[in-house]
C-alpha cells in the first residue's frame, strides 16, 4: 500500500466518522446532556399538579424526560415526553404525595442525570367551573319522545360527574325535588314522563370527585310538538305540475322545513323553511325555482325545529308522488 492510498484511506474515515457523529451540522461529543435546573411546583390543587423548571440552552436538546413516584420517593417511573419547560400531571387523587424528578434528552439520544425531587399533594381545593352553552332539544321522533340535553364540559380533570335539574317552571332552583338525573358525559336524553306540549326547563350543575359542586348553570328549554302532516300531493299519488305544497302544522307555533328528495332516505333536491303561527291547521308552502321532471317519482318530509335549527323536534312521515302531465293524457 503505497502512503497516498493509505491517506485517502484515513481522510475517507474519517469523514464517514464525522456524517455519523453529527445531525444537521452538530458533533455528537459522546457526552449526555446537562440535568435541567430549577425544578419546582407551580401548582397543586384539584387532581393536578404543575411543574416547571429552566430549559437547557443549546441546540443539542431534544426534549425532557418527566418521571413521577406515587406515594414515596422509592419507585421513579417515566410517564412522559415534553419539549416545553413544564409540565401538567393530571387524574391524580386529592390525598396522595407525588414526587418528581426531570431529565434532559438530546437530539442524539442520551439522557442527562436526574434532577432533585420536588413534591406535592393536589388537594380538592376549589369548585368547578359551570357547565357552559347548556341547550336542550325536544324530540318526538318516530316512536320515541325525549328531550336530548347537551353542555360544555368542565376542564378540570377530577369531575365526577353532572346533576341534572329539571322543572315546568322556569327559573327554579335546584333543589333536591328538582333533580333529574346524573350523567358522567356532556349530554343526556331525557326519557322521563314527558308530555306533549309542556315546556320542560333544564339545569346542570358540575360536580368533582371530592363532592365540591358548581353553581348552577344557565337554564335551558324546550317542548315536544305533535307531527306534521303532509296532505297534498297525498302518498303514492300521481300528480300534475303544480307549485304549491299543502300541510297541515303542529299544534303549536314553529318554524319549519320541507324537503323534497329523490329517494325516501337521502338525495335532498330542495328545501323550504318557513315559520308558522298556524296550531294544527292547513296551510299552502309556496315551491319556487324547483322545476319538476315527468314522470318521475319524488319524496317529500316535513320537519318541525323549536330550539335550533340543528335537530328538529318532529317530522312527519315521507310521502312519494309522481309527476305525470295532465293525468298522462
Amino acid at each position: 500500500m503505497t502512503f497516498l492510498s493509505f491517506s485517502i484511506g484515513v481522510l475517507l474515515l474519517l469523514l464517514s466518522g464525522c456524517e455519523r457523529d453529527e445531525i444537521n451540522g452538530i458533533t455528537d461529543t459522546g457526552k449526555p446532556p446537562n440535568a435541567p435546573f430549577g425544578l419546582k411546583i407551580s401548582y397543586a390543587f384539584d387532581g393536578t399538579i404543575g411543574i416547571e423548571w429552566t430549559p437547557n440552552n443549546g441546540s443539542k436538546v431534544q426534549g425532557y424526560n418527566i418521571y413521577r413516584s406515587d406515594g414515596d420517593t422509592l419507585n421513579y417511573k417515566k410517564i412522559d415526553f415534553t419539549t416545553s419547560n413544564f409540565y401538567d400531571d393530571d387524574s391524580l387523587q386529592y390525598r396522595k404525595f407525588y414526587y418528581y424528578k426531570v431529565s434532559t434528552v438530546d437530539i442524539f439520544g442520551r439522557e442527562s442525570s436526574l434532577t432533585n425531587s420536588v413534591d406535592a399533594q393536589p388537594i380538592n381545593k376549589y369548585i368547578p367551573f359551570i357547565a357552559r352553552e347548556v341547550t336542550a332539544n325536544a324530540r318526538n321522533w318516530d316512536s320515541s319522545q325525549s328531550i336530548y340535553i347537551h353542555w360544555i364540559p368542565s376542564p378540570e380533570s377530577d369531575i365526577k360527574n353532572y346533576l341534572i335539574y329539571r322543572n315546568t317552571t322556569p327559573n327554579f332552583l335546584t333543589t333536591v325535588e328538582n333533580l333529574l338525573d346524573s350523567s358522567s358525559t356532556y349530554f343526556y336524553s331525557d326519557t322521563t314522563n314527558l308530555k306533549l306540549f309542556v315546556r320542560y326547563n333544564y339545569k346542570i350543575i358540575t360536580q368533582d370527585k371530592g363532592g365540591l359542586k358548581s353553581k348552577a348553570s344557565q337554564e335551558a328549554s324546550d317542548f315536544l310538538l305533535d307531527k306534521p302532516l303532509p296532505i297534498f300531493p297525498s302518498n303514492n299519488s300521481s300528480v300534475n305540475y303544480f307549485d304549491m305544497f299543502t300541510v297541515k302544522t303542529a299544534s303549536l307555533p314553529a318554524n319549519y322545513k320541507l324537503q323534497i328528495r329523490s329517494n325516501a332516505i337521502t338525495g335532498i333536491l330542495k328545501e323550504i323553511s318557513f315559520l308558522s303561527k298556524e296550531k294544527h291547521s292547513n296551510i299552502k308552502v309556496k315551491l319556487d325555482q324547483f322545476t319538476f321532471e315527468p314522470f318521475k317519482t319524488y319524496y317529500w318530509q316535513v320537519f318541525t325545529y323549536t330550539s335550533d335549527n340543528f335537530d328538529p323536534n318532529s317530522f312527519s312521515d315521507t310521502f312519494s308522488f309522481t309527476i305525470v302531465p295532465n293525468n298522462g293524457k
